[in-house]
This record gives C-alpha cells, sequence and structure tokens, in this order.
C-alpha cells in the first residue's frame, strides 16, 4: 500500500533497500553487460535502457521482479501438479 513503510514493515524495508544499494551501483556500471550475466538479465536491462530507463532506476525495478518470480512459483507448480 505503500502507507509508511519504513514502519509498517521495517525489516522488509530494510532488506529490500539493503539489495536496491547492491543492484543500482551494479547496473549504473553496466556490469550487467559482463559475459558471465544471464542472457535474460542482459535483455531486460537492454530493453530497459532502449526506452530511456536510467540505471538507477533499472536496479531499483530487479528487485521488483524478484518478488513477482516468486510469489508465482507455488500457484504455478500447484497448476502444473493439477494438470499433470
Amino acid at each position: 500500500m505503500g502507507v509508511l513503510p519504513h514502519i509498517i514493515a521495517r525489516k522488509t524495508y530494510l532488506a529490500r533497500e539493503k539489495i536496491q544499494a547492491v543492484l543500482v551501483p551494479w547496473y549504473l556500471a553496466r556490469k550487467d553487460e559482463g559475459e558471465d550475466v544471464a542472457a535474460i538479465t542482459k535483455t531486460r536491462a537492454d530493453a530497459s535502457r532502449e526506452f530511456g530507463m536510467p540505471g538507477e532506476e533499472i536496479g531499483r525495478i530487479e528487485v521488483a521482479l524478484l518478488f513477482v518470480a516468486t510469489t508465482n512459483t507455488i500457484p504455478t507448480l500447484y497448476w502444473f501438479t493439477v494438470n499433470v
């Protein structure tokens, strides 16, 4: 909801800030273009830059993508099992 997250969900807020403190400089330094980086990460960053998104925002959005990936895992696994 965004209502005082640093008070209501303090641990979660601080953990997110910690991750972003690492990712933002990483994207600003364009380390996502290295040979050892996954193709999906490179593609996402390239697409974001192509549409004018600054490196700082790319680093912040990556944290949200981690949340999306992990919250969709359980429902997807459930429906996969049901369909099998």
